[in-house]
């Protein structure tokens, strides 16, 4: 089967982001522009305005276009954002990120602790220094659950990076074995 790969990265980068949007959120139109709840951040009115081929939150800045809301809230791979926005299945020849897939290697949980304490240092320091979270399973659970704004914040380093950060956190821990 031929590598369809570029081809479909280009169909999705060419998909107006309101059309995957609203699959999973609701739209408000207000003059020429539609918008929504930001998913970055809890809000009672709409902020995120939808522009084309992206989306930006005038409140917290977030900026992000289909493939990067269904990665980061949807939690989907980049393949599998890729084949939900265009329909189609993703052939890559057994590559990525230009190495095989068999040479990808997963990391331990330590591993990815310790990746994770060097991307986000002050929100390793809230979950294992201030809340005693060791094992995996914990800090799934306490992240999943956690209500991100809640967090103060001048531990994570302001507000609009806070639920992005969470679930970064939160995918390095879930995809180490």
């Amino acid at each position: 089967m031929e590598d369809n790969f570029n081809s479909l990265l280009n169909k999705a980068r060419d998909v107006e982001a309101s059309g995957v949007f609203v699959q999973y959120e609701e739209l408000n139109l207000k003059g020429n522009w539609q918008w929504m709840l930001c998913p970055y951040h809890q809000e009672k009115s709409p902020s995120c305005r939808i522009q084309n081929h992206h989306a930006h939150c005038f409140s917290c800045e977030a900026h992000f276009d289909s493939i990067k809301y269904l990665q980061d809230i949807q939690n989907m791979t980049f393949y599998e954002a890729l084949e939900s926005i265009t329909g189609e299945k993703v052939v890559n020849n057994g590559w990525q990120n230009n190495r095989p897939l068999e040479s990808v290697k997963i990391p331990s949980f330590e591993e990815a602790l310790m990746s994770a304490k060097d991307m986000y240092p002050l929100l390793f320091h809230m979950l294992v220094t201030e809340q005693g979270l060791i094992n995996k399973q914990d800090i799934i659970s306490y992240l999943s659950q956690y209500e991100f704004e809640n967090l103060r914040t001048s531990q994570v380093g302001g507000s609009h990076t806070i639920t992005t950060q969470c679930n970064q956190f939160l995918k390095i821990i879930q995809k180490s074995k």
